[in-house]
């Protein structure tokens, strides 16, 4: 079919976002050729160079207790601090869900025009990354558990600022202020968890990350449709007020929790980390291997904290740049297909595509939540046995004929708002099938311990930046290429995140950290090993 173009007003966030994906895509997918890896000979630097959490956090000797014991269970402690800790990452999905609908509200109170829209649904995503680079440092210097704190408190700050904005500017401002805490929370809750967590557990434990980001967005969207027959001005108001019960709930539970034991080491106060790991019923003959294995790793790390930034972004040598290319190019994918608009815009493109209630575009939201919670559950537990590429080819492929469907669905003149529906349903399902959650798994993996800090750093700043500028322009690329346009360009895309994954990402599935190493370094290991002493 044909799509019409209408140039007559062209939004700059629009073009940029064309062009960032275009030449990154190109870039990524030529690079897959030169960066694909091959199992090299035996590597002497292979164990200076951790690619993940695990080893970095005692993982041998957890192994081989495993190995004589069985796994080390979780007990009630460990359950109740991982429980609360998600509830940062909760917050962040709350924010998508509910702002999709509240965002109708506000546009009527405060006769919003798209541009303005746009600034209020995607400012929280781009000034989250801000937050996400501050927050590890920080976390270095005080704590994990002081800084989810802050980023309790700071998310508070800005719920309850929100309810109260008079104005479009004052909305914004406290958009910003939640977006800082939503940031700071996206990188703590994960990083606590795998500091605190078994190895036997770990991927599985950080992975729920994702499952709370969704639990939040379609606890959003029940709030949406449970307060849509309010008044208007006082029905978004509530929507993102109550945004501060999570925050204050997650406030309240971290004063019961322990500081994470790999900090605690690493300003040398080992008693207190040993009974964190007491509390947590870890097995006490392995107690003090743990801890020495841990302090192993504190130590190479503080000998390894030469390494700067030009390393990671100028000159990097082969380990980095392969790790690099992974790492930020499944998190660029993740964000430019389209999920933000996806989940964010919903209700508006339902009732552009033909629903003409408001009440009956929230209810189809709540049916997309629903959909996006259910389909995040079998990579979760399916991922070891079929391995993190066989989801991510369905994942990227799914998502492409997702995204062709909604093309239709806007095709010609009279939108089809059940396959719209439908398609916005099936975009989510393959999308948590997938990228959703292995994104994170491939970036906790994939990283050596020499750059971990910095290469997390700009990963996390490249999905936030990418994701808040889907949320800025999506409207505006719907005006510029019409929505099939729009919605075509997210397919292209897509079919790009399918090319990567073939070409560029490696199958981790099985493989131990050490392995991993001597595929990513190559014959290039001795040489590094030389670089960063």
């Amino acid at each position: 079919f044909s799509l019409s173009f209408s140039f007559s007003f062209v939004d700059p966030l629009s073009l940029v976002f064309v062009c960032l994906v275009l030449f990154l895509s190109v870039v990524m997918v030529v690079s897959g050729g030169e960066t694909e890896p091959q199992t090299p000979p035996p590597n002497p630097f292979e164990k200076k160079l951790s690619t993940g959490f695990e080893e970095d956090l005692g993982e041998k000797s957890e192994l081989l207790h495993e190995k004589r014991h069985g796994k080390i269970k979780i007990n009630g402690f460990l359950a109740m601090c991982v429980a609360v800790v998600s509830i940062a990452t909760c917050l962040l999905g709350y924010d998508i869900g509910v702002m999709s609908g509240a965002i109708l509200f506000i546009e009527e109170d405060f006769d919003l025009v798209d541009w303005q829209i746009e600034l209020v649904v995607g400012s929280l995503n781009l000034v989250s990354a801000v937050g996400a680079l501050f927050a590890g440092p920080l976390s270095d210097r005080i704590g994990r558990r002081k800084t989810i704190l802050i980023a309790a408190v700071i998310f508070t700050l800005g719920a309850v600022g929100m309810a109260l904005a008079l104005e479009f500017w004052s909305l914004l401002a406290f958009r910003i202020v939640t977006g800082v805490g939503v940031g700071v929370g996206l990188v703590l809750s994960p990083l606590y968890v795998a500091e605190l967590s078994p190895s036997s557990y770990r991927g599985m434990l950080v992975s729920l990350g994702e499952v709370m980001v969704n639990v939040g967005i379609l606890l959003g969207y029940i709030v949406n449709l449970s307060l849509s027959g309010l008044d208007h001005s006082l029905a978004w108001r509530l929507m993102l007020g109550l945004g501060a019960v999570p925050s204050v709930l997650l406030f309240i539970g971290i004063w019961f929790m322990p500081e994470s034991p790999r900090w605690l080491v690493s300003k040398d106060r080992k008693d207190e980390a040993e009974q964190v790991f007491v509390r947590a019923e870890y097995p006490p003959e392995i107690i003090p291997e743990l801890l020495a294995d841990i302090e192993e790793m504190v130590n190479l790390a503080k000998q390894q904290d030469n390494v700067k930034w030009a390393d990671v972004l100028c000159c990097p040598t082969k380990l980095i740049r392969t790790t690099m290319i992974i790492g930020v190019g499944i998190n660029f994918f993740q964000q430019a297909t389209g999920c933000e608009a996806a989940v964010y815009y919903t209700p508006k493109v339902l009732e552009d595509a033909g629903i003409e209630s408001t009440q009956g575009a929230l209810l189809a939201s709540l049916c997309v939540g629903v959909v996006k919670v259910i389909c995040i559950f079998p990579p979760l537990w399916y991922v070891e046995r079929f391995g993190r590429k066989h989801f991510l080819y369905v994942s990227t492929l799914g998502m492409m004929f997702a995204h062709c469907l909604s093309a239709v669905s806007f095709y010609p003149d009279e939108p089809m708002a059940y396959l719209a529906i439908f398609s916005i349903c099936l975009f989510v399902a393959f999308f948590s099938l997938g990228i959703g959650p292995i994104n994170w798994v491939l970036t906790s993996e994939v990283f050596p311990l020499v750059i971990r800090g910095r290469a997390m750093s700009i990963a996390t700043l490249v999905n936030r930046l990418t994701s808040g500028t889907v949320a800025l322009s999506f409207l505006s690329l719907s005006e510029l290429l019409t929505p099939s346009g729009a919605y075509i360009m997210f397919a292209v895309i897509s079919f790009f995140g399918f090319l990567f994954v073939f070409f560029v990402v490696p199958e981790t599935k099985g493989k131990s950290l050490e392995e991993l190493e001597q595929m990513f370094a190559g014959d290039e290991g001795e040489k590094e090993e030389e670089t960063y002493q």
